[in-house]
């Protein structure tokens, strides 16, 4: 059989604390064994809870080749048993069961370490935006606007916005087919490259490999 139910058992107490199915590697097939079964299931911290303060086993509770027959053994058994994240049960399990992850809820632990890391993330975990602190803030955001390598940024950028209103045409160099249009945007509405490629051939980009297949002509 290649699919298989177990379930952990805390030796303290001689109590089920997990359900999970596993498959079968060339090795467990081989070898008759449950890898998945005895493995630690280091991403999940209440079963990391239950297993530092006991020993524990696993035992297999169905085998089949059908896996859909598997899943759903599972998720009987963790609707039976319940869950201890949503305090339905004893089971460790995060999710009901099954190929999805319904039914998933995070730990009180979790929800706060993915609030604090978002908050760093956005950078003003311990900040008090004063308005004098604001004020400096955009001091400074001006005085950075205004350095000579950001005007000639934005020149630059200019330039490249102009693109949109130089006429150009493409020529499928394999068929023989020709697009022209008024601009490289109206262009790439109807021949087959997008517009953010066509810039890059307007560059000679080297990331660009169309140079082969197409070519490229900008009236300017």
């Amino acid at each position: 059989m290649k699919f298989y139910v177990y379930q952990h058992i805390r030796e303290d107490k001689n109590e089920i604390f997990y359900i999970g199915i596993g498959t079968k590697s060339k090795q467990d097939l081989k070898c008759n064994t449950y890898s998945r079964a005895y493995s630690k299931h280091i991403d999940n911290n209440i079963w990391l809870k239950v297993v530092a303060k006991t020993d524990w086993k696993f035992e297999i509770l169905f085998e089949s080749n059908n896996r859909r027959e598997v899943e759903q053994m599972e998720i009987t058994l963790i609707s039976k048993y319940g869950r201890k994240c949503d305090k339905s049960g004893c089971l460790a399990n995060l999710t009901l069961g099954g190929e999805s992850n319904l039914g998933y809820k995070h730990t009180e632990e979790a929800i706060k370490k993915i609030s604090e890391k978002a908050k760093r993330k956005r950078g003003y975990s311990n900040i008090n935006y004063t308005p004098e602190l604001k004020e400096k803030l955009s001091n400074i955001q001006k005085e950075i606007a205004n350095r000579p390598d950001k005007i000639e940024y934005r020149r630059e950028l200019a330039k490249g916005n102009s693109y949109r209103s130089i006429s150009a045409s493409l020529e499928d160099l394999e068929t023989g087919n020709k697009w022209s249009a008024n601009s490289i945007k109206e262009l790439s509405k109807i021949c087959p490259i997008a517009y953010p490629t066509l810039i890059r051939m307007k560059k000679q980009d080297p990331r660009c490999k169309l140079y082969n297949k197409y070519k490229l002509t900008i009236n300017e």
